[in-house]
């Protein structure tokens, strides 16, 4: 959401109840960052040299109370639950959380998932432990007796400028260059809409499988899921189909093209995200 939030940033992330919940005890809503492996392998979770980590950001709630957020390990075998406050309604407020780090469990480091983030919008008693601010095993993301705001039609929780650092201080939020910024999220997810992006003529008399492919604008995380549409023959509008290739720097897919037509490109999806 674009809105001016007046903290240092008119962009932010907002959750609403647009259907009040009745929560079952498996149920979960929350905002959910997970961070790749390699960006936090640094914090040696899993051994004794684990250090701590301190988590700043902007919230805005539409009810005050308590709120849950949660610490957890890419198989949810590792939990920690701790809290804040809202004091005030629909009114930003500064939080920080510095936390210990885990000398338990396992934590990857490689490309997967090292380490996720959850702020709670809502849990069932599942996931709901009484027991807070302790590394636990087990899959855990609210505290007992934190707010639900799931439960109550139009309420809402918006969060910006979230950093999570290495160590018990929390620095000044670190602004990036617009293309920096652009480039790291195209390390994840990587889209392309526009008409015409690629053009492929089969003048030949004869049907061919034609392929065709996307250079990617930065190496992704892994090799990518994705997802071709065009414009074929008539010009109706067809998710194109056929044999995929995809490396972390390029997609391809072969297309069947009868003689005398042709097939325009028009838009690229592509998911590397964790």
């Amino acid at each position: 959401i674009n809105g001016g939030s007046a903290v240092g940033s008119k962009n932010y992330l907002r959750m609403k109840t647009v259907t009040a919940v009745t929560l079952g005890s498996a149920d979960i809503f929350n905002i959910r960052q997970s961070i790749e492996g390699i960006n936090v392998q640094d914090l040696n979770f899993g051994t004794a040299s684990a250090t701590q980590i301190t988590l700043s950001f902007w919230a805005r709630a539409s009810q005050t109370g308590t709120y849950s957020v949660s610490f957890r390990n890419d198989d949810n075998s590792r939990s920690y639950v701790t809290t804040y406050t809202i004091n005030t309604a629909n009114t930003w407020e500064y939080k920080t959380i510095t936390i210990n780090g885990d000398t338990s469990g396992t934590w990857k480091n490689d490309t997967d998932t090292g380490l996720a983030i959850y702020f709670d919008f809502g849990t069932g008693s599942t996931f709901t432990t009484g027991s807070t601010n302790t590394w636990l095993d087990g899959n855990f993301v609210k505290s007992t007796g934190t707010n639900n705001l799931i439960t109550t039609l139009n309420a809402t929780l918006d969060i910006t400028l979230v950093q999570l650092e290495k160590g018990g201080v929390a620095t000044p939020f670190e602004y990036l260059h617009i293309a920096d910024s652009l480039a790291r999220c195209q390390r994840y997810y990587f889209q392309e809409v526009q008409d015409n992006l690629m053009r492929n003529l089969n003048m030949s008399g004869a049907t061919q499988v034609i392929p065709i492919s996307r250079a990617l604008p930065v190496p992704m995380r892994v090799v990518p899921s994705f997802t071709m549409i065009g414009d074929i023959n008539d010009g109706g509008n067809f998710t194109l189909s056929g044999s995929k290739v995809a490396t972390k720097t390029m997609v391809t897919q072969f297309h069947s093209v009868s003689a005398n037509s042709w097939l325009d490109l028009n838009a690229v999806y592509v998911d590397a995200e964790l």
